[in-house]
């Protein structure tokens, strides 16, 4: 008699794949992103769309987490000492949250600073998916050239800003 069940799923074949290196681009977006979006028109130019855009991504990263278990099985997730204490923030905030005097600024943040607890659950599956997808030289140094790419952006428009050419008539 033939045995049905699925085997599981090889984690070598996640190495490479289409999955894992989504993961590795979507993180370097979302670095990348975070140096770079600002509006200039808002009363606050930083914090909200910084947020908005982490929000964004933080949901495509785990949308893809998910698509790498399905397809590569729980192993892909790992077991590092290091999930420990990430586990432990993640359940302190939860905690902190479900008995704060302020539950809606501790569940967002307040609106000048976006640090709730959705904060910190971005900022996990971020370090979640780092140690997931981040299996080579390679992989990092997709993340290294998307933050260098945009610190030189960066550092271009301060340049810009510095010699009187800012094309923004900003708010603030």
């Amino acid at each position: 008699r033939r045995n049905h069940r699925r085997s599981p799923p090889d984690l070598e074949t996640f190495s490479g794949s289409a999955s894992q290196q989504a993961l590795v681009v979507l993180v370097a977006v979302k670095v990348a992103g975070i140096i770079l979006v600002f509006d200039p028109y808002a009363d606050q130019a930083f914090d909200l769309v910084k947020t908005v855009f982490s929000r964004a991504t933080e949901w495509m990263i785990v949308g893809m987490l998910a698509v790498a278990v399905v397809r590569h099985g729980a192993a892909v997730l790992g077991r590092s000492w290091l999930h420990v204490p990430l586990l432990g923030v993640v359940v302190t905030t939860a905690l902190a949250t479900a008995t704060a005097e302020a539950p809606y600024i501790a569940l967002y943040g307040d609106t000048s600073r976006y640090l709730g607890l959705t904060h910190v659950l971005d900022m996990a599956s971020l370090a979640l998916a780092v140690s997931v997808a981040f299996r080579s030289h390679a992989d990092w140094a997709k993340l290294a050239w998307g933050t260098t790419v945009a610190l030189l952006g960066s550092v271009a428009y301060a340049a810009v800003q510095r010699v009187g050419a800012d094309p923004f008539k900003w708010a603030d």
